[in-house]
């Protein structure tokens, strides 16, 4: 792993996620969004707070703007996507109304992707993905897969999610709060070394915190180590 960023509501440095992971810092307010403005303000008009998590996060993990900036593989990953906006348009539709295409264009599960390759210039391919339980370690696998088989040096992991809405919160995880995360993924002789493997925990356990900021937890603080329930196997991050 070459570097990580991370966003949530309060927290953006790396000194306040250390603080977080050892216990001496906490989020903000739950509804808030980062600036972004970076993004041209025709384009950012259009981004939903979880895609200003997710772009704020790629930006910084990416080193944008900068000669030494990744432009490679992109992986963009979230359990749920753009789950506001569907249930809006379901919402219109069950009240008989039309649908507006502007809403639908952006409520497909690679809107984040799509805004920041237009964003960024980025021309390099990009994946969308889902797989619930397991999104984050799944978009994980997906980069390393890409970068062992395309003779790529990098691709970036951005993972982003956030409470569902109120008619699907009985199924929302336990303290469910909005966050980003993204990893430059490379070779490992070109940064710290880390392995992901399935763990030998039960699969399908309820977890204690959101998907993603237990590995937060890890990657912020001195842990060496964490196994995370995922909903079909259980998975090991490991610092090597």
């Amino acid at each position: 792993m070459l570097r990580w960023s991370a966003w949530a509501p309060g927290l953006e440095t790396a000194g306040q996620w250390s603080a977080w992971a050892q216990g001496s810092g906490a989020m903000t307010a739950a509804d808030s969004a980062p600036a972004v403005d970076f993004v041209p303000p025709m384009l950012r008009r259009r981004l939903s707070d979880l895609s200003k998590a997710a772009l704020w996060t790629a930006y910084r993990c990416a080193g944008l703007p900068g000669p030494d900036a990744h432009r490679g593989r992109t992986i963009f990953a979230s359990p749920h996507g753009e789950i506001h906006r569907t249930i809006t348009l379901l919402d219109d539709l069950a009240r008989g109304e039309p649908l507006s295409p502007n809403a639908f264009s952006l409520s497909v599960h690679n809107t984040a992707s799509g805004l920041y390759a237009i964003a960024a210039g980025q021309r390099a391919p990009s994946t969308a993905l889902a797989a619930g339980a397991d999104t984050l370690e799944m978009a994980v696998i997906e980069a390393l897969g890409a970068l062992r088989h395309s003779g790529e040096k990098t691709a970036m992991v951005v993972f982003a999610d956030e409470p569902l809405p109120e008619f699907y919160r009985p199924w929302d995880e336990p303290g469910a709060a909005r966050f980003a995360l993204a990893l430059l993924l490379g070779a490992p002789e070109s940064g710290p070394a880390w392995q992901l493997s399935r763990g030998a925990g039960e699969p399908g356990r309820e977890r204690a915190e959101p998907h993603g900021l237990g590995v937060l937890r890890l990657l912020a603080g001195d842990a060496k180590a964490l196994t995370v329930p995922g909903a079909r196997a259980s998975w090991r991050w490991e610092r090597l």
